[in-house]
């Protein structure tokens, strides 16, 4: 948003981007141009992948608490994503 920022907040949104990233091996954001990619992560819309393979080529499903965990973290109001402790 080209804003100044607090710390902690940012820093706990970067840490939902990579646990989602972690879980699915996708960025939550993406778009083929950059305006497209910050209107996306300024509105803080992302969706879950439909489902996902593992190296053995199973599907495998994300358990709704990580899912809830990184829905929590990635809210565009950082006043109402958790803190560290």
């Amino acid at each position: 948003m080209k804003k100044e920022h607090i710390g902690g907040p940012s820093d706990i949104w970067s840490l939902g981007v990579i646990l989602f990233i972690l879980l699915t091996g996708k960025f939550p954001f993406s778009a083929s141009f950059e305006d497209d990619l910050y209107r996306k992560i300024s509105s803080g819309k992302y969706k879950w992948p439909d489902f996902l393979v593992d190296k053995n080529n199973q599907i495998v499903e994300l358990s709704n608490g990580a899912k809830n965990l990184v829905n929590r973290i990635l809210v565009v109001d950082q006043k109402r994503r958790p803190t560290a402790s």
